[in-house]
């Protein structure tokens, strides 16, 4: 009887997965192409070719330094324990993602607020501006619009890990001992709380990988995050391009097969 009741909860989540994969790797070779026919050139051109590699690669980058600094802010936030800011830190979830790319579109244009309040300083606006401002192909815009909106989700499960594993006891029980403040947080606090967090860090490494209208509203023509590089190759008046699309969407699934893999194997 619990076979089939996780058979029923498990299918509607298994089975489109499994549909679209199908379906992808069937588009991926040209079958149902209204101007083509079945061939392995499209899987040649992905895989010979340095700009999907790019693609990934810049993707992987975007969301590990958008993973890494939101993780290091939420663990000062913690630490730090800005108890009236509370409401203030978690206002970003209130916003979507598209709401966010508008703001730090409006930041970070060309004719945003920062251009326009720099450029009363030439050097500055030369030598800094140039890197922050949106569609850089640095993808500073991303990491930044993508940190400000889970620092307060980092934060909110930091918070709780803390409270589980009494983490401000053990930090006053190891300074009696007669360690230092800094001590007790780098051997005791810091370990106990990473330990804990692994999966949810790996989590949104994921989700960061898989966003898409950030990217798609602050990120460059050259490169561009995975997501962007396969819906430009699927939704292109180019009909040669799609089954390319499809190819990079095996890919891009097979990468999150693998990450979320390693995710299992921490929760065990």
């Amino acid at each position: 009887m619990n076979k089939y009741i996780r058979v029923l909860v498990f299918l509607p989540i298994i089975l489109p997965f499994v549909v679209g994969l199908v379906y992808s790797l069937f588009k991926s070779f040209g079958f149902w192409d209204p101007i083509g026919h079945i061939s392995f050139n499209h899987w040649a051109k992905i895989l010979f070719s340095s700009t999907p590699y790019k693609s990934i690669a810049y993707s992987v980058y975007i969301a590990a330094f958008s993973t890494l600094i939101s993780f290091t802010l939420a663990l000062t936030l913690l630490f730090h324990k800005p108890t009236r800011l509370n409401i203030l830190i978690l206002l970003p979830l209130t916003l979507s993602p598209v709401s966010v790319a508008f703001i730090f579109l409006q930041l970070l244009s060309g004719n945003g607020f920062f251009a326009r309040f720099f450029a009363k300083f030439p050097t500055i606006s030369q030598y800094f501006m140039a890197d922050l401002t949106a569609r850089s192909p640095h993808g500073f815009a991303i990491i930044l619009a993508l940190t400000f909106m889970t620092i307060p989700v980092f934060y909110a499960f930091l918070t709780k890990i803390a409270e589980e594993e009494q983490i401000n006891n053990q930090i006053q029980l190891s300074r009696e001992l007669g360690a230092s403040y800094w001590q007790s947080i780098w051997k005791i606090a810091l370990p106990s709380l990473f330990q804990k967090s692994r999966f949810f860090i790996l989590l949104y490494f994921v989700f960061a990988l898989s966003s898409y209208e950030i990217p798609l509203l602050l990120g460059s023509q050259n490169p561009k995050m995975i997501t962007v590089f396969i819906i430009d190759k699927i939704q292109k008046f180019d009909l040669t391009s799609i089954p390319e699309g499809f190819g990079l969407v095996m890919i891009y699934c097979f990468l999150i097969i693998i990450i979320s893999r390693w995710m299992f194997q921490i929760v065990k």
